[in-house]
């Protein structure tokens, strides 16, 4: 019997030396958005555009109605990274200087971020 190996993953395989030998088989979409800190006065109802998700991770806006944004992204190379700035309409290359990185690490420890 042939063993099998699951795994979890945002995106297909791009490693084309062993996606010939690879299946893949998506049996759920994850879904992505943006999220507000609780105590924000962003957290208002505030919807952004996708143009302004542009803007703001290249830096083009730092504000947003006079409150200063501290845009935070998860690592680069990750699937979840490279999925939202997809669809965005925003190249890893255009990723400005004031966006910070975020793991599911400090989530977890509180340790996150905070300006």
């Amino acid at each position: 019997m042939v063993g099998r190996d699951f795994a979890r993953s945002t995106r297909g395989p791009v490693d084309t030396c062993t996606s010939a030998k690879l299946v893949w088989i998506p049996f759920a979409k994850d879904t992505v958005t943006v999220a507000v800190r609780s105590d924000s006065l962003l957290n208002d109802g505030v919807s952004f555009t996708t143009a302004q998700l542009g803007d703001i991770c290249s830096c083009a806006e730092t504000t947003h109605n006079g409150v200063a944004l501290t845009p935070l992204l998860p690592h680069s190379g990750s699937g979840t990274r490279t999925i939202f700035l997809d669809k965005i309409g925003l190249a890893e290359a255009r990723v400005g200087p004031c966006v910070y990185p975020w793991t599911q690490e400090k989530r977890r420890s509180g340790a996150g971020h905070r300006r």
